[in-house]
This record gives structure tokens, sequence and C-alpha cells, in this order.
């Protein structure tokens, strides 16, 4: 693909982008903390899924009726234990908001609220999130400064093909590094797009993205349209 804009006109010259290598880690920083900050409203009283607020309230009740059917049947330090097991069961409201979020929320969504939740805790979010804040402004200087010096910058979409639906869903650490090449465009707040650049010989495509500066989405368009008009 890259042949072909070249001998069409365009001239490709190298780049750097020294700080683009924390890309990954300052966006998932960033994306999870304000993930677990908008979510945080899906309380499952004023907004977003409940769960059925009968069932949950019987659930509860035999709870707490076996465990004080545990306590009297114990002694000594197990049934100190069971005490305070009893002590600690959740309230009306607190289950409420258990059951709500556990059954509202998939397992990804469950991920980046926990991550989010964490950095933006006390004692981690000046070691985690304002470390990434500052890290951001250093990969924006990167693309400021290389677009003092080209109009479009090129990159595959992914650094691996299409993988099958699904097969990656339990490596989430895998599903994360594929977005190795499109995460700084946001983190820089400059605009990009992804088009269709062919199929390897393992008959899944693959892609090739465009990143143009603020404001100039008609560089990138331009230069996707011609790659679609190449191919």
């Amino acid at each position: 693909t890259l042949k072909k804009l070249e001998d069409d006109g365009a001239e490709l010259v190298p780049i750097h982008l020294p700080h683009t290598k924390y890309g990954i880690a300052t966006y998932y920083i960033l994306a999870t903390a304000e993930a677990s900050s908008n979510l945080a409203r899906f309380d499952g009283i004023r907004y977003g899924h409940r769960t059925d607020k009968d069932a949950m309230l019987d659930e509860l009740k035999a709870e707490e009726e076996d465990l004080k059917k545990a306590i009297k049947a114990a002694d000594g330090a197990e049934k100190k234990e069971l005490q305070a097991e009893l002590e600690r069961m959740d309230s009306a409201l607190v289950r409420l908001y258990k059951k709500s979020r556990t059954e509202g929320f998939g397992m990804e969504v469950k991920r980046r609220i926990m991550l989010g939740t964490y950095v933006l805790s006390a004692g981690y979010y000046d070691a985690y999130y304002g470390k990434a804040q500052r890290v951001r402004r250093l990969i924006k200087q990167d693309y400021t400064d290389a677009f003092k010096e080209v109009d479009v910058i090129v990159t595959p979409t992914a650094p691996t093909t299409a993988f099958d639906i699904g097969s990656e869903i339990d490596d989430p650490l895998q599903m994360y590094l594929n977005d190795v090449y499109t995460i700084s465009a946001n983190l820089a707040g400059i605009c990009g797009v992804s088009v269709p650049a062919g199929t390897h010989s393992n008959g899944m495509p693959y892609g090739i993205q465009f990143m143009g500066d603020t404001f100039q989405e008609s560089k990138i368009l331009n230069a996707a349209r011609l790659v679609e008009m190449l191919d």
C-alpha cells in the first residue's frame, strides 16, 4: 500500500514519536478512570438497570435466617465468627446496589471500573492518574512537532491481522495491545481514519491508519480515499 502511495506521488519520510511507546499504559489509566467516574451513576436506584427487588430481599432474608440458625448450632470461636459475619451482612440498599451493578455490567466493563477506581483512589492518584496526564501531554507534543514536518502520519491499524471473533476475549492484555497504533490519536486529540489495506496469506484482513493534525480531517480523508482508489 505504501509503495502504491509513493508511486502516486506521496513522499514517505520517517518520523520520531518518542513517547508513544507509553501510549497503551497511559490510555488505559485515563480511560478506565473516566469509565469508573462516569459509570458510578448506574446505581440501580436513580439510573440504569435495577435488579428484581423482591427476589433480592427474599435472598437476603434467607441468608440472614441461615446465619442465625448456624449461630444457634455453633459455639466458641465459630459462633463468634458467625456473629461477626451476621453483623457485616449487607443492608437491603447495599445489596440492591451490588446486585444491580453485577447484573448490569459485563466482564470488561467491571474490569475497567475496578482499574479506574484503583488509579483514582487515595495514594495512587498522583502515582498513576496524575503521571498519565503528564505523559499524555508529552505524546501530544510529539505529534505537534511531527506535523511541522509532515502532512499525514501513516501506521498499520493494528500490529496483527484481524483475529477470529471471540478468540482473544479471555486475554484482555492481548486485546489492549491490539490498540497500540490507534490510541495515540485519542491521547493527542488529533484526527485519524482507518481503511482496509488488503488480506494476509492467513485469509484475515489488515488495515492502514492515517493520522492528521487537529482540524485537518480533509487531509486524512483524501489519503484514505486514495488508498481505496488504488486498491
